[in-house]
């Protein structure tokens, strides 16, 4: 679905460079779930070293910084379009978050922290990003 909305994204904002890069790294990240999917986990999410927890560990992060990249991008596109609806602003704390829960999941590496948490979150402050951006393309 994220690279199916990247495409439509692509195809809407064609006349933007900036917003095609947006587009491209938001469909990125959807390449790279179905890849962190494809490579679940080892038993506790341990970097063990399995080829499938690197795998995964890979994929993830690079859905998450592309996804972080995107939203900051698609910030910095919507200012220039002057969005009336504050979709700008709501992008680049959107990102700044996303990117601030992975940092938090990063430092508290030990068993037994919040890791698992700061990861969901940021997923879920990200994934809802998504669905309010395409909300708001959908009203247009």
């Amino acid at each position: 679905m994220h690279v199916a909305f990247a495409t439509a994204l692509a195809t809407a904002f064609r006349s933007s460079r900036l917003g095609i890069v947006a587009a491209l790294l938001l469909g990125l990240n959807g390449v790279a779930r179905v890849g962190a999917g494809f490579f679940p986990c080892d038993t506790g999410c341990e970097e063990t070293g399995s080829i499938g927890q690197r795998m995964h560990s890979l994929s993830a992060a690079v859905g998450f910084l592309a996804l972080v990249v995107s939203t900051i991008l698609w910030s910095v596109e919507f200012r220039r379009n002057r969005d009336p609806g504050s979709l700008a602003a709501y992008s680049g704390v959107s990102g700044v978050l996303g990117l601030a829960f992975l940092l938090l999941m990063v430092w508290s590496g030990e068993h037994g922290t919040a890791r698992g948490l700061f990861e969901r979150v940021s997923s879920g402050v990200l994934s809802l990003w998504i669905l309010v951006f395409a909300l708001r393309l959908a009203r247009r």
